[in-house]
């Protein structure tokens, strides 16, 4: 759609844009302006079986990151924040 001129931008981060124009082959470059800010967020369908365990497993994770001091350096070198 934005190759064929029907959108003029899409918001994303620039590894995720980089990725996706090279998927799409597209010879495009994701804007070097950031726009705004946004938090992550794990989204799990609650249908899916295990789905608590799962985001529990997930929190436990990005605690024991957090508590270790590689959580901030995970978002900085991914230019997340």
């Amino acid at each position: 759609m934005l190759d064929a001129g029907r959108v003029d931008f899409f918001i994303t981060t620039a590894d995720a844009a980089t990725v996706a124009f090279e998927k799409a082959g597209l010879k495009r470059k994701p804007m070097d302006k950031s726009i705004g800010k946004s938090e992550n967020h794990l989204l799990v369908a609650r249908t899916r079986p295990g789905a608590p365990e799962l985001i529990a497993a997930f929190n436990r994770g990005v605690a024991a990151l957090k508590a270790k001091g590689q959580w901030s350096k995970i978002i900085a070198q991914h230019k997340i924040q």
